[in-house]
């Protein structure tokens, strides 16, 4: 299998660029897939591991295309919000909605849930610090964010709520 990272133009990235991951299976006989688009966002590495591989290896998955978030000139995607989440002890449970604002951009609101007093400001900030930009913190009691993570009614609770398709009247 050969597989790739590329940009929206279809153009391989060098080694370390965040792209989209394309597989070309080899030896498949029959129908074989050509350049198969993952949607998945990942860098592919080619130094040496820590662990002593030599060959390339890709990076942990960072997102999914249909996830990207455009925010004050800056690219970001659900997941790295949630790990910059995970560093507050405090923060029980949390979701993300997006809107659209206007053309190229999108407005971001972090919905976190915990039943320890947690000040929006102090979100804030730990988000400004690892991700660049400042999106809007809202907190509410874990039992809150738990529910609306809970309505749609699948196995897992919802995390990302994408509403920037949809119409308001």
């Amino acid at each position: 299998m050969i597989v790739e990272i590329i940009d929206e133009h279809g153009n391989r990235l060098p080694p370390g660029r965040p792209g989209e991951v394309v597989v070309t299976p080899l030896g498949v006989e029959g129908l074989p897939l050509l350049r198969f688009q993952t949607g998945d966002v990942a860098r592919l590495h080619t130094g040496p591991c820590t662990c002593g591989w030599q060959t390339p290896r890709l990076g942990p998955i960072e997102g999914r295309l249909a996830q990207r978030l455009k925010f004050h000139g800056t690219t970001l995607y659900p997941e790295t919000i949630f790990q910059a989440l995970q560093e507050i002890p405090e923060i029980q449970a949390a979701y993300i909605e997006v809107r659209s604002s206007f053309d190229l951009a999108d407005d971001i609101r972090v919905v976190v849930g915990s039943d320890i007093p947690l000040p929006e400001s102090l979100i804030a900030e730990h988000l400004q610090a690892r991700l660049r930009v400042r999106p809007k913190v809202t907190v509410k009691s874990k039992a809150e964010v738990q529910n609306t993570m809970e309505l749609t009614g699948g196995h897992k609770p919802k995390k990302f709520f994408d509403l920037r398709h949809e119409k308001t009247i």
